[in-house]
Protein backbone atom coordinates (compact mmCIF):
# COMPACT_ATOMS: atom_id res chain seq x y z
CA UNK A 1 0.00 0.00 0.00
CA UNK A 2 2.86 2.42 0.41
CA UNK A 3 4.24 2.07 -2.85
CA UNK A 4 0.92 2.66 -4.43
CA UNK A 5 0.55 5.90 -2.03
CA UNK A 6 4.13 6.81 -3.23
CA UNK A 7 3.43 6.32 -6.52
CA UNK A 8 0.27 8.29 -6.31
CA UNK A 9 2.23 11.36 -4.41
CA UNK A 10 5.03 11.42 -7.20
CA UNK A 11 2.73 12.02 -10.20
CA UNK A 12 3.35 15.21 -12.03
CA UNK A 13 0.54 17.51 -12.74
CA UNK A 14 -0.37 18.34 -16.29
CA UNK A 15 -0.81 22.02 -17.04
CA UNK A 16 -2.41 23.04 -19.92
CA UNK A 17 -1.05 26.00 -22.13
CA UNK A 18 -3.51 28.37 -23.28
CA UNK A 19 -3.75 27.37 -26.70
CA UNK A 20 -4.05 23.43 -25.46
CA UNK A 21 -7.10 25.01 -23.41
CA UNK A 22 -8.07 27.08 -26.59
CA UNK A 23 -8.01 24.09 -28.35
CA UNK A 24 -9.81 21.82 -25.81
CA UNK A 25 -12.52 23.71 -26.06
CA UNK A 26 -13.18 24.39 -29.71
CA UNK A 27 -13.12 20.48 -30.15
CA UNK A 28 -15.60 20.34 -27.37
CA UNK A 29 -17.67 22.81 -29.48
CA UNK A 30 -17.23 21.19 -32.72
CA UNK A 31 -18.07 17.38 -31.06
CA UNK A 32 -21.37 19.22 -28.92
CA UNK A 33 -22.87 20.89 -32.37
CA UNK A 34 -22.25 17.28 -34.20
CA UNK A 35 -24.55 16.06 -31.65
CA UNK A 36 -27.20 18.55 -31.46
CA UNK A 37 -27.08 18.03 -35.58
CA UNK A 38 -27.65 14.38 -34.95
CA UNK A 39 -30.62 14.68 -32.46
CA UNK A 40 -32.32 17.18 -34.95
CA UNK A 41 -31.91 14.98 -37.73
CA UNK A 42 -33.29 11.54 -35.93
CA UNK A 43 -35.84 13.93 -34.25
CA UNK A 44 -37.15 15.01 -37.80
CA UNK A 45 -36.74 11.37 -39.12
CA UNK A 46 -38.68 9.89 -36.07
CA UNK A 47 -41.31 12.80 -36.92
CA UNK A 48 -41.79 12.62 -40.63
CA UNK A 49 -42.13 8.55 -40.07
CA UNK A 50 -45.05 8.95 -37.91
CA UNK A 51 -46.44 11.56 -40.20
CA UNK A 52 -49.46 9.38 -42.58
CA UNK A 53 -48.78 9.36 -46.20
CA UNK A 54 -51.49 11.35 -48.10
CA UNK A 55 -50.72 9.54 -51.59
CA UNK A 56 -51.09 6.26 -49.98
CA UNK A 57 -54.32 3.92 -50.99
CA UNK A 58 -55.17 2.65 -47.44
CA UNK A 59 -54.91 5.95 -45.87
CA UNK A 60 -57.44 7.17 -48.28
CA UNK A 61 -59.56 4.22 -47.78
CA UNK A 62 -59.46 4.95 -43.97
CA UNK A 63 -60.43 8.73 -44.27
CA UNK A 64 -62.98 7.73 -46.21
CA UNK A 65 -64.89 5.32 -44.15
CA UNK A 66 -64.03 7.05 -40.85
CA UNK A 67 -67.20 9.58 -40.47
CA UNK A 68 -66.40 10.77 -36.93
CA UNK A 69 -67.72 14.41 -37.13
CA UNK A 70 -70.16 13.89 -40.29
CA UNK A 71 -73.00 12.47 -38.62
CA UNK A 72 -75.69 14.93 -39.29
CA UNK A 73 -74.08 15.02 -43.22
CA UNK A 74 -77.18 15.38 -45.50
CA UNK A 75 -77.07 12.78 -48.24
Amino acid sequence: MKDAHQKIENLELVHLSRDHKKARRIRNRAIALCLVVMILVFYSATISRLKPKRDNPSFLMKAENNNHGNQFKKE
